[in-house]
């Protein structure tokens, strides 16, 4: 009787087993730096990507001797959606914001959504190149330097696996010299295939 309910166990384990491992979709992704796996893109990457460009911020020797410890202004734009995902670029700035603001390099300078995209939508209507216009931006909020940024990815099919790669670039333009004093990016690889059955 004992051997009986055994076999049923292990009969009843081995079917659950094949049966979550057939069908639907296999999601994960690898970090490119460190492959390390998770599930589809979520608001715990974005805080992943964003960690570990306001960690290279706030160690990077480059910018701590052009900055100082007087903590000047900065003005953070709002990162730039580049890929054809919906992706809330305004969650990824006000993350990155908060994180920044914690590596007191910086005072970040407060702002009015309303004000902002008025002179923006004034600045878009310039003609100035992209790097000139978050410099005029800066200067009309009073900023000393300005930092500002682009999501994008690539996605490749391979047989039926689906790759796509994902990259945050962040620059910092120091708006009296027009020199970018901080240029670094962080990534992740997304892999997603479809299971045989």
């Amino acid at each position: 009787m004992l051997l009986k309910k055994i076999k049923l166990l292990i009969l009843l384990i081995a079917g659950i087993v094949m049966l979550s491992a057939c069908g639907g979709t296999k999601s994960g992704y690898q970090n490119v730096s460190d492959n390390k796996v998770a599930s589809n893109f979520s608001p715990m990457d974005q805080k992943l990507l964003i960690e570990q460009l306001a960690e290279k911020i706030k160690n990077d020797p480059q910018l701590k001797a052009e900055v100082g410890n007087d903590r000047p202004a900065l003005l953070i734009d709002v990162v730039k959606n580049k890929t054809s995902e919906h992706i809330d670029t305004e969650a990824i700035t006000d993350t990155l914001k908060i994180n920044i603001n914690k590596s007191m390099l910086f005072s970040i300078i407060s702002r009015e959504r309303n004000d902002l995209l008025l002179n923006e939508q004034k600045l878009a209507q310039s003609g100035l190149s992209d790097k000139d216009k978050v410099a005029q931006l800066g200067k009309l909020f009073g900023a000393k330097y300005v930092l500002y940024g682009s999501f994008s990815s690539i996605t490749n099919m391979v047989n039926s696996q689906k790759q796509t790669y994902y990259k945050l670039n962040l620059s910092i333009l120091n708006i009296e010299t027009g020199q970018e004093v901080f240029i670094d990016e962080a990534e992740l690889n997304k892999i997603s295939k479809k299971s045989m059955f």
